[in-house]
């Protein structure tokens, strides 16, 4: 299944969303008194609100596809601004990602999944990447700037690249 809506150029599009500092001063502040445990290094910032105004300052940014090309970005993102994103990564197989060039040998029995992985679900949780795995995208919402599942889910981004490459084993 392809996508639903036609989305040519949407790659790096960048969404029309409320500024993270509008939003972020939609949050009300915490006094320390309210929670003396809310408090960071006595900055009078409750971690609550610290929290949220670090989330809300990223940007969300959605990769569909788990294959090479698009991981290697992810990757030099992280290098480059670690902070900048929030980003989600949608990938149709139920793995990480793997050298899709050392397929052959997977398929052939001289190698396994494992053997040819580039990133494990562990590099994911280390660098606060959400993987979805087995997860397709059926439609890109650009009015909404969503992407919605197969299943129905609807996921905000502010930066979209789409990476879909190749077709899954």
């Amino acid at each position: 299944g392809g996508l639903s809506e036609d989305h040519a150029g949407v790659a790096g599009r960048h969404c029309r969303r409320p500024s993270a500092r509008r939003r972020a001063s939609q949050i009300p502040d915490k006094s320390p008194a309210d929670n003396d445990a809310c408090c960071v290094e006595g900055r009078g910032v409750g971690i609550e609100r610290q929290t949220m105004l670090e989330r809300l300052a990223k940007q969300k940014l959605v990769v569909i596809g788990n294959g090479m090309a698009g991981i290697r970005t992810v990757e030099t993102l992280l290098e480059r601004a670690p902070d900048l994103y929030e980003i989600t990564v949608f990938g149709s197989e139920p793995y990480g990602n793997y050298n899709r060039i050392l397929l052959s040998p997977v398929l052939a029995g001289e190698k396994t999944v494992n053997d040819i992985m580039l990133n494990t679900e562990q590099w994911y949780e280390d660098n606060n990447i959400t993987l979805r795995k087995s997860e397709m995208i059926e439609m890109i919402d650009r009015r909404t700037c969503e992407v919605v599942t197969a299943e129905g889910a609807r996921v905000p981004y502010d930066r979209l690249l789409i990476a879909t490459g190749s077709n899954p084993i």
